[in-house]
């Protein structure tokens, strides 16, 4: 059993400015194995991710701590300690939480755990895989490459 709003958040996501957090991963720590959770920590000014949605998993997210902006595909919505927001596979699913407040936000994201898994950064037009991280815009044919013989 963990306490998701007393769990140390020691490890630091590298990134930029303005996308630095702290997290804690919970389905290794709880024995999960097909269903994920981590507590992520951020300070005011930062984000604690790219605005992205998820391909093949859904999210759950819960206010733990603070007042952080949710960008989403209808606008931005400031959430409050205690919300929760279910974030679906695809395109309407896309995210990002953003701190505007003067504290820091804690949050807990729990997902499901299907394979493949694959993420979508509108934004940036890239597409992350268990592979690595791809550019969209650089897509190929169908049949690029094959060949019959």
């Amino acid at each position: 059993m963990v306490n998701a709003t007393a769990v140390e958040v020691a490890v630091e996501a590298g990134g930029p400015p303005g996308f630095r957090t702290r997290y804690r991963q919970l389905g290794p720590l709880l024995g999960g194995e097909l269903l994920g959770g981590t507590v992520y920590e951020f300070d005011p000014g930062e984000r604690n991710g790219p605005y992205h949605y998820e391909i093949g998993n859904e999210e759950c997210l819960l206010v733990l701590a603070g007042t952080p902006t949710l960008r989403h595909p209808e606008g931005r919505d400031v959430l409050a300690v205690g919300d929760m927001v279910v974030f679906p596979d695809g395109p309407d699913g896309a995210h990002q939480l953003i701190n505007e407040s003067a504290a820091v936000t804690r949050v807990l994201i729990l997902s499901t755990m299907r394979e493949p898994y694959g993420c979508a950064y509108p934004d940036s037009g890239k597409l992350s895989t268990l592979g690595g991280v791809f550019r969209i815009a650089e897509t190929v044919d169908y049949w690029d490459g094959e060949s019959a013989g």
